[in-house]
């Protein structure tokens, strides 16, 4: 964190900015926030990801943005095993059961990027990506 807020006083926006550090199973941070983040939360140890994930949405201030990013393959170096079956966004989006009401979607989907590894690797993989705006009022036409 300390970085973080170093890049953040050299930005000169630490005035603006706040930093903490959760066990993401057990809290998030407190308020309501115009853009929350999730990008890559995997672990290979247990966890409810899906209850973290709708905690951080039931945090996104009305006009806000929920950003999700997800892998959607294995990477050849990935710590995953060679199994391990990766949800789609939509699979995922479904299992955030937003109220549809509320949300309007500004991307659900999969993107491909190239990505370096640790040993200088190269491959291609696959993300997920959910991006939601919480609604102000009423639906968009």
């Amino acid at each position: 964190m300390d970085a973080a807020r170093r890049a953040a006083e050299n930005a000169g926006i630490a005035g603006k900015t706040r930093f903490e550090q959760h066990d993401l199973g057990v809290s998030i941070p407190d308020g309501k926030f115009d853009l929350v983040t999730a990008m890559f939360l995997h672990s290979p140890g247990r966890f409810d990801r899906v209850s973290v994930l709708q905690r951080a949405a039931n945090s996104v201030a009305a006009g806000g943005l929920l950003l999700i990013g997800a892998h959607g393959s294995r990477a050849p170096w990935s710590w995953a095993g060679p199994d391990t079956i990766y949800p789609t966004a939509e699979d995922e989006l479904t299992d955030l059961d937003l109220n549809p009401s509320e949300w309007d979607r500004v991307f659900v989907g999969p993107l491909e990027r190239t990505a370096n590894g640790p040993d200088g690797q190269v491959a291609v993989v696959i993300d997920t990506v959910i991006a939601v705006e919480r609604r102000i009022s009423e639906p968009r036409i």
